[in-house]
């Protein structure tokens, strides 16, 4: 028998950001691609905070606006925004919302953060899970409007001041949003005004139902250990964090700071001036960059 020995690459640790940045499309944009592109590569962008998820995916592509964005979100429906990795608020390719619904609503539940007394019964979830799908669809709810259904559909109990949260108290049914969302039941509509709205996705998709749940696991786990962690502005130079930046807005003028970790050589300047250029268009605005110390710490 002759024994074959596999070859394995070695690659410099230069070449291994060279092939990250390129695979993230942060070394050059693409050209002919799409913002539902871009979401399935990175495997879904963090939008706790819709504008930096925007600007994520902007600066990937050339030649485009947030408003491409908000298109492909709002009125192609080629993006959809729901509680994705971890319970947090991603963008996810419509295409891929089958795939991500069946793995999320197959992994193991997670380590119970609420006190017994606050918690629902498995029943309890079932029913509300299933009151949020009644109540979307046919319709795009607030918060307190989907609240007023899940409550009159299940019970007194749902609507027990239980659940800490900013400033007061959640009633009880909601702990069992990001399971809607994770079974398919629910996304985000569009703001009415200044509020955020709810609708059941199968108004977008008719006939969707998420995938088997095993099966889309092992097809996440193909793409992905994980999602993005989350959006946090920093600088990279050659694939490495050399500094963090952040950015204020008013009207078109856009106030962009960069606070680089060591001195700027000539070149790179000139490459972040190409950077913030760049931001000011997508974000159709007027930028202008201040070069400071690092001031900034974590949840800027």
């Amino acid at each position: 028998m002759t024994n074959r020995t596999t070859e394995v690459a070695c690659l410099s640790w230069g070449e291994v950001c060279a092939r990250r940045l390129d695979r993230h499309a942060l070394s050059a944009p693409l050209q002919d691609a799409r913002p539902a592109d871009i979401v399935a590569t990175i495997c879904g962008a963090h939008a706790q905070v819709l504008s930096a998820a925007e600007l994520s995916i902007g600066l990937r592509l050339a030649g485009i606006t947030r408003t491409a964005i908000r298109q492909a979100l709002w009125t192609e429906r080629s993006l959809v925004k729901t509680f994705g990795p971890r319970g947090t608020v991603h963008l996810l390719p419509t295409q891929d919302l089958p795939m991500w619904t069946g793995a999320l609503s197959a992994l193991p539940p997670a380590r119970k953060s609420q006190a017994k007394d606050v918690r629902l019964t498995p029943e309890q979830t079932e029913r509300v899970v299933e009151a949020i799908a009644m109540a979307l669809e046919d319709a795009e709810l607030t918060i307190d409007e989907l609240s007023e259904a899940v409550i009159a559909s299940t019970g007194p109990w749902a609507a027990d001041l239980v659940m800490p949260a900013f400033g007061g108290r959640w009633p009880r049914w909601r702990q069992a949003l990001t399971t809607a969302a994770d079974r398919g039941a629910l996304c985000f509509g569009p703001h009415r005004g200044s509020k955020v709205t709810y609708i059941n996705p199968r108004r977008w998709l008719p006939g969707f139902r998420p995938a088997d749940g095993q099966t889309a696991l092992a097809a996440k786990r193909a793409l992905t250990p994980a999602g993005q962690a989350g959006n946090f502005p920093v600088l990279l130079i050659d694939g490495t964090v050399a500094g963090v930046w952040h950015l204020r807005r008013s009207g078109r003028k856009l106030d962009i700071t960069v606070e680089p970790f060591d001195n700027l050589t000539a070149t790179q300047r000139r490459d972040l001036d190409e950077q913030v250029e760049r931001i000011g268009e997508f974000l159709e605005g007027q930028p202008q960059l201040t070069i400071g110390t690092v001031t900034a710490g974590g949840h800027v």
